[in-house]
């Protein structure tokens, strides 16, 4: 029935999102914690839950109870978010100090895993709501993904990175 695909598609969105406190959790030493350690951690779990109140506000909103046809929009709609949640957890974790990624990885990384972040909640939005103008919504993406992009550039520290992250959303 696809009136209940919203919610099987939300509770493999909340699974994800535990894996990636878990990721998180996983990524630093007990024994070791440095200030910046402990910033990254507290901004990676505020990131995670800006993506958990994003997406299940608009889901709730937008999504439960209208007519879904076959629902094939929504679920392949989930499938680059589901992929974006898995880089976030990696983009936390390569946060970390001590864990080690090549600068121009962790740019993939952050530009990649918050692009397909928004493109595929915006893709997921135009879609379903009829009452949004679609060329706003897009030039506002493409300024949200080029803000990324600009302070990458600027070659700024990871816990701004996170923070400009959660901003993004």
């Amino acid at each position: 029935n696809s009136h209940h695909l919203p919610e099987r598609l939300g509770l493999l969105t909340i699974i994800l999102l535990g894996e990636s406190i878990v990721s998180i959790t996983n990524g630093f030493d007990i024994s070791y914690i440095v200030k910046g350690e402990i910033l990254i951690i507290i901004l990676g779990y505020a990131l995670l839950l800006c993506i958990f109140w994003l997406y299940f506000s608009f889901m709730e909103k937008e999504i439960h109870g209208i007519k879904l046809s076959h629902g094939q929009q929504l679920i392949y709609g989930h499938l680059p978010l589901h992929l974006s949640l898995g880089l976030v957890a990696n983009l936390i974790y390569f946060s970390i100090p001590g864990h080690s990624i090549s600068d121009f990885n962790f740019i993939i990384l952050v530009i990649g895993s918050m692009s397909l972040l928004v493109i595929s909640l915006q893709l997921i939005r135009l879609s379903y709501v009829k009452h949004i103008k679609k060329l706003e919504t897009i030039i506002l993406l493409l300024i949200k993904i080029g803000f990324l992009a600009f302070l990458l550039l600027l070659n700024t520290p990871k816990s701004i990175l996170i923070v400009s992250c959660i901003g993004i959303l």
